[in-house]
C-alpha cells in the first residue's frame, strides 16, 4: 500500500505545508488545533474548587490574555497562576 501511494500518487505530492494551510477556513484551523490539543483544568486555589476548563492549551491562553506556553508552564510547575488559579492537564480529586 505504501508503494502504491508514493512519488506522484501520494496526495502531498508536488505541495507544500504552506500550501496546504492556505486551504483551510480559520474555523477547521480551530477544530484541529483544539482536537489536537491537551484539556485544561482550572480550579480555585482555595478548596480546590473546579472553576472551568479549556479544550486546549491555545485556548485557556486566549481566555487568559497568556501565550499557550505560560498556561503550559503553570501546569507542570505547579505553582498558582495569576496568585489566584491551579492550571492542570487532569481532573484533580480531593480525596
Amino acid at each position: 500500500m505504501s508503494l502504491a501511494l508514493s512519488g506522484q500518487n501520494h496526495p502531498m505530492h508536488g505541495k507544500n505545508h504552506s500550501d496546504e494551510s492556505k486551504n483551510h477556513s480559520d474555523e477547521s484551523k480551530n477544530k484541529i488545533s483544539i482536537s489536537n490539543g491537551t484539556p485544561i483544568f482550572v480550579y480555585q486555589n482555595e478548596g480546590l474548587i473546579y472553576i472551568n476548563s479549556f479544550p486546549s492549551a491555545i485556548k485557556a491562553g486566549e481566555h487568559f490574555n497568556v501565550s499557550y506556553h505560560t498556561i503550559l508552564k503553570y501546569t507542570k510547575n505547579g505553582k498558582l497562576f495569576k496568585n489566584e488559579w491551579i492550571l492542570s492537564r487532569s481532573l484533580i480529586s480531593k480525596e
